[in-house]
């Protein structure tokens, strides 16, 4: 599925605390990330969470535009 919706799984920790693992990825837009996380959920097994991180590049424009 991650291939149909053009997602690209950069780093799959699994990890301790509250989750037992985390996906970070890259997707043409939020649009897709949040397809694949309904569908994904709706499955049943599994609950997401989505978090949008900025480049430092992207960061510095927004921060760059505050009046």
């Amino acid at each position: 599925m991650y291939r149909l919706m053009s997602l690209r799984a950069e780093i799959f920790p699994l990890v301790q605390g509250r989750y037992d693992a985390i996906v970070i990825s890259e997707a043409p837009n939020d649009e897709v990330v949040t397809k694949f996380a309904l569908v994904t959920g709706s499955l049943g097994n599994v609950r997401t969470e989505t978090q949008r991180a900025f480049t430092e590049d992207e960061y510095r424009k927004i921060v760059s535009a505050l009046p």
